[in-house]
C-alpha cells in the first residue's frame, strides 16, 4: 500500500500530490514570466521626453521614459507589473538609472534628467542602498 504524505490546507489533510499540482501553474508562470523580464531588460531602452522653461521655451531638462521592444512587455505598466510580480523592481530600477544617465554624461548636455523610480524604491531600504537624504547611486 502507498504512503500517502499529506499537508493540512484550510484545516484539512490533502495528499501532498495534488498540493504539488495545485501549485504548479503558478510556479510555471512565474518561471515563465522570469524568462520574459530577463529578455524585456536586454532590449529595454530609454526615450527623453524634452521638458522646457515656460516663461522663454528654453530647454530646462529631460524626462527619462522606459521602453522596450520586447512584443511580451509592450509598455512601462505591463514592464513594471511583472517586475512587482516576480519581486525585481530593484532590478529594474538600477538598470533605468544606468541606461537613463548614460548619455547625460557627455558634457554638451547641460539640463537636468528626471527618472521616475517605483514607490518601493523610495520607502525602503535595500540591502547595499541606504539613503543618505541626498543622492541615490545610480548602481
Amino acid at each position: 500500500m502507498p504512503c500517502l504524505v499529506t499537508e493540512y490546507v484550510a484545516g484539512r489533510r490533502v495528499p501532498r500530490a495534488e498540493v504539488e499540482r495545485a501549485r504548479r501553474p503558478e510556479d510555471n508562470a512565474l518561471s515563465g514570466l522570469q524568462v520574459v523580464l530577463d529578455r524585456a531588460l536586454k532590449s529595454m531602452w530609454m526615450a527623453y521626453q524634452l521638458i522646457g522653461h515656460a516663461a522663454n521655451g528654453s530647454l530646462f531638462g529631460y524626462e527619462a521614459l522606459l521602453r522596450s521592444d520586447d512584443p511580451s512587455l509592450p509598455d512601462p505598466g505591463a514592464f513594471l507589473d511583472a517586475a512587482e510580480r516576480l519581486g525585481r523592481v530593484y532590478d529594474v530600477g538600477r538598470v533605468v538609472r544606468r541606461k537613463a544617465s548614460e548619455p547625460m554624461i557627455r558634457p554638451s548636455l547641460p539640463a537636468l534628467l528626471f527618472v521616475n523610480l517605483h514607490a518601493v524604491e523610495l520607502s525602503s531600504a535595500r540591502g547595499d542602498r541606504r539613503r543618505s537624504g541626498r543622492v541615490w547611486p545610480l548602481t
